[in-house]
């Protein structure tokens, strides 16, 4: 008989917010006749090709789609500007005219992110710190998404944690997020060594920038199938036995692709995340080259419950691929090994003002006191 299939569903990892989308959907027909290709983003339709509509190509009103009629079609899905609304599981299901009515779908993530443009601010600054001063400082990241992570430095050494205090998330009317962190500690001899203390802060935010997944079906009676297209970047979910039945034990094995960039692996069963013992980590497996490939296990006892769900026993592998974007802020304040009496330069530049006026001044008595003598 006729075999639908899903040939591949493109669907970016992550995207800029303001940025314009392509969603793609390839499938092969087998000779049939198509009669619809629909789109979901988190299981509700926003878009519809029916070759017998006129015009074949609708939308649906949806937070966060916006959807570019002049070039969609029954491929392609183009939204032309996207914003935080825009995040979500997106789905591609295809479906055939009958006497066979097939369908078939698939899903992707797609997540949007905002980077800040500026790094973050600090507060609290002495003018000058002298030695047994107490440093009470405070540094506030822009905000972003997702939220960043904030690191001091002092004379360009990591600050330990012992000494930072961090405050909790604070979430903005436009869906950003910042956060806080403040350092405190008393200033020693090896903090003034050259006579300044440099502070800097850097704000890190983590950007996922590809996210692939693999899922097997798994029914009581029948081997697993795939579920959806592999993408080239998929990992690949590695099992032992070719079905589960009540009572067996599940030990399989997730195994990114190798890559440069951190890979993050997580489980899912029937869609809910596996975050217990269940999921057991493994070292990452490192190359010669730099390289590297994340690996993550699941080992769980199969209940009735897991095929409660129609389409059995569903295992699903994601890895997310990402990049770290750094901005820093650096402030110079003067230092001194010694507490003064009360006598503080401001910086050097006023003692360069002022060691030229005291020199002045003193030219300008000793020229006075020659022309009285001259004259006496």
């Amino acid at each position: 008989g006729l075999c639908l299939r899903l040939v591949d569903l493109h669907v970016p990892g992550a995207v800029r917010s303001g940025e314009p989308v392509q969603l793609r959907c390839e499938y092969d027909l087998e000779n049939a006749e198509l009669y619809s290709v629909k789109w979901y983003k988190n299981n509700v339709e926003f878009y519809r090709y029916l070759p017998s509509d006129v015009p074949p190509g609708q939308s649906y009103e949806l937070v966060g789609t916006f959807v570019d009629h002049s070039r969609s079609d029954k491929n392609n899905v183009f939204l032309e500007k996207t914003d935080l609304n825009t995040e979500g599981m997106y789905g591609c299901e295809v479906s055939t005219e009958g006497p066979g009515f097939k369908t078939v779908k698939g899903e992707r993530e797609l997540r949007i992110y905002v980077l800040p443009e500026e790094g973050p601010v600090m507060e609290g600054f002495q003018p000058r710190y002298q030695v047994g001063d107490q440093v009470n400082i405070t540094c506030y990241s822009r905000p972003s998404k997702p939220i960043a992570t904030l690191k001091w430095f002092v004379n360009n050494n990591a600050v330990p944690a012992k000494y930072e205090m961090r405050a909790g998330m604070t979430r903005h009317d436009n869906g950003l997020e910042s956060t806080s962190t403040t350092l405190h500690f008393e200033v020693r001899p090896e903090h003034v060594s050259r006579e300044v203390i440099r502070f800097k802060c850097t704000s890190f935010v983590t950007q996922a920038h590809s996210r692939s997944s693999e899922e097997l079906v798994i029914g009581e009676k029948g081997p697993p199938s795939g579920r959806a297209p592999q993408e080239s970047n998929s990992p690949r979910i590695l099992s032992e036995k070719s079905r589960y039945e009540v009572g067996d034990d599940v030990d399989v094995n997730c195994t990114s692709i190798i890559t440069e960039h951190p890979v993050e692996l997580r489980w899912f069963v029937n869609d809910h995340e596996v975050k217990g013992p269940e999921a057991v980590r493994f070292p990452n497996v490192r190359y010669a080259d730099g390289t590297q490939a994340a690996v993550l296990g699941l080992r769980f006892r199969v209940e009735a419950r897991h095929f409660s769900d129609s389409d059995g026993l569903r295992l699903k592998c994601t890895a997310t691929q990402s990049r770290v974007v750094a901005l820093s802020s650096e402030e110079t304040v003067q230092g001194a090994h010694q507490r003064s009496s009360g006598f503080r330069l401001a910086s050097d530049r006023a003692v360069s003002s002022l060691n030229s006026r005291g020199v002045s001044r003193l030219v300008c008595w000793w020229w006075i006191l020659k022309t009285l003598r001259s004259a006496l």
